[in-house]
Parts: structure tokens; sequence; C-alpha cells
């Protein structure tokens, strides 16, 4: 029985192959600094040591290598764009495979199609039907997740969260507020209280937010 990989391939929904004699479109030289750097704003592509990801469905890749509408009940993570890891950028180009060409000894990133209570989940802590309330559950499971984990260096080792949250908000949500400037004053709220979760317990962190 083919796999589902091998569907994907077969009926162009996945990227094409980028054939090995194309090198990285990036130059990786010096892509790391000789001294691991304590300004952020130093921070060079190959000094990310972890990456983690914060989400819902989007994040934890659901139905991405569908082939039929149940399939979309699975979790694909290991090709989410934000924190997966599976193969290389010439397969699938995430933020994780085009951050490994600059620091091969990157963690963190999903290795397979799992939920996020698995531990090759890693860090990708993204769950489906999450929603804005839902973030501050959501670091504190990830700031739980990297203290535990022995290859965490939790105060030198530079750490990268994508946050990409708020999509399940707009479509079952917003419509519920009266006035609607009332969402987006919720969801500014419910972003700054993760930020300060974040800020007061994961020391070198870089956040950014889709």
């Amino acid at each position: 029985m083919r796999s589902l990989f091998e569907k994907n391939i077969e009926s162009g929904k996945l990227q094409d192959r980028v054939n090995h004699f194309i090198p990285f479109p990036c130059n990786t030289t010096n892509g790391r600094s000789f001294v691991r750097p304590t300004n952020i704003n130093k921070l060079k592509p190959g000094d990310i040591d972890v990456i983690a990801s914060i989400g819902d469905s989007l994040t934890a890749a659901n139905g991405g290598m569908s082939s039929n509408i149940l399939h979309v009940l699975n979790e694909n993570r290991a090709i989410s764009f934000s924190g997966g890891g599976k193969g290389t950028w010439r397969e699938f180009l995430t933020l994780p495979n085009i951050l490994k060409e600059f620091n091969p000894r990157l963690y963190g990133y999903s290795v397979d199609d799992v939920l996020a209570l698995d531990k090759s989940s890693r860090l990708n802590v993204a769950e489906p039907m999450i929603m804005s309330r839902d973030m501050t559950y959501q670091s504190k499971a990830l700031i739980k997740r990297m203290k535990a984990d022995k290859k965490i260096d939790m105060k030198r080792d530079w750490k990268l969260l994508t946050i990409f949250v708020g999509n399940n908000d707009i479509c079952s949500d917003m419509c519920h507020h009266n006035p609607q400037s009332n969402f987006a004053d919720q969801h500014e709220k419910d972003l700054e209280s993760t930020l300060r979760i974040l800020r007061d317990n994961i020391p070198r962190l870089f956040v950014q937010i889709v």
C-alpha cells in the first residue's frame, strides 16, 4: 500500500523535491556566532538552539498529509510550518528545516505525526481548536516541558517561539462580542498575559507572533 506521502507527491500536493545538486539559497558561512551572544539584537540564525510553537490546528498541521476528509483529523505536526522538522528543506520547507542548515543541533521540532501529548511532538504544543484564551495554558505547558527536558539549557540556550493563535476566535467567537471591538481588546489581553508568563519563566526567548 502506498504511503500518504507517496500519494501526496503523486497528486502534486506537496512541494517539488529540490535536487541535491542545488545549494541552499542562503549563505550559511558564519551563520552562528563564535561566542554565544548575550543580547538578542546580536542573534544570528545559527544561534537559535531551541525551537518551539504555540498554536491551533494550523500549527499542528492537521490534514497536512490528507488524501480525504477523514485525514483532516490527523495532526501531521512533523511538517508544520513553524514546528516540523521532518526530512530537510529539500522536501519540506519549514522554519526548523531552514534553521537546521545554520545549526544542525537545533532541537525542539516535531519528528512524528502525533498528538501534542506525545513525546515526539517535543516543543510543538499546538492543539486543534484552541482559542486566544487558551494561550496562557499552552505557554505554561511549554514552560513545564522545557524545564523537564535535560537537552535544554534554560539559562544559556537561545529559544525561538512562534505564536499563531486567533483563527478560531475570528471564525467562531468574534460575532458574539458586542461591540465587536471587545474581541480585539480581549485578544490583546490574552496575548499580553501570555507574553508576561513567557518573559518571567523562559530566559533568552525570541518570540515571533504570526
